[in-house]
């Protein structure tokens, strides 16, 4: 279906619950396998309230162990911070393993209220996010690959969508002009 609709990335996302059986490097080659055939890359997300892959070390060591060329990592600024993803974790993660990032902020509400609803994600600039030290390695590494813009908010839901498509491409480009990765591109 990806390769019908041009797609060249799907995104695996991580079990939320202790539940399900946690993905793992075989599972995930499985899957590389099957998306390989049809020239599609898969990038696993580590949600930062997910049962075991939630943070960005732990994923990128599901990546590593894969050993598969078609397979890499979402950075979800979201759920970097939910999750205790540190900056000293990029360090050791090429950029050709890094497929896609997700930009979002987050409200000044308290850890669990993040935890528990989507609706505290807000455009880039308007939360408590540090950008900078995470563009700034980017750009060091050369990433290369797009920047999506990933805010769950209901209130955004029922907003008009022509106005919130605009307030999210502006709060992305200011945020892109603001950071030290605008002056390394």
């Amino acid at each position: 279906m990806a390769q019908s609709l041009k797609c060249q990335i799907v995104v695996a996302v991580s079990a939320m619950t202790a539940d399900y059986v946690e993905i793992t490097p075989k599972d995930l080659c499985q899957v590389c396998d099957v998306a390989a055939a049809h020239d599609v890359r898969i990038a696993l997300e580590f949600p930062g309230t997910a049962a075991e892959i939630r943070n960005l070390a732990t994923a990128w060591k599901v990546v590593r162990e894969s050993q598969n060329e078609n397979l890499g990592l979402v950075i979800d600024t979201f759920h970097f911070l939910l999750g205790g993803s540190r900056m000293e974790d990029m360090k050791g993660i090429p950029a050709e393993k890094i497929f896609l990032v997700h930009v979002s902020d987050a409200m000044d509400v308290s850890d669990r209220k993040l935890r528990t609803h989507h609706d505290y994600r807000t455009f880039p600039g308007d939360g408590i996010i540090d950008y900078d030290p995470l563009l700034q390695e980017l750009a060091e590494k050369d990433y290369q690959g797009a920047f999506s813009l990933e805010i769950w908010n209901q209130k955004l839901l029922e907003s008009d969508a022509r106005e919130v498509a605009g307030k999210g491409f502006e709060s992305l480009k200011n945020l892109m002009r603001r950071t030290k990765y605008h002056e390394k591109r």
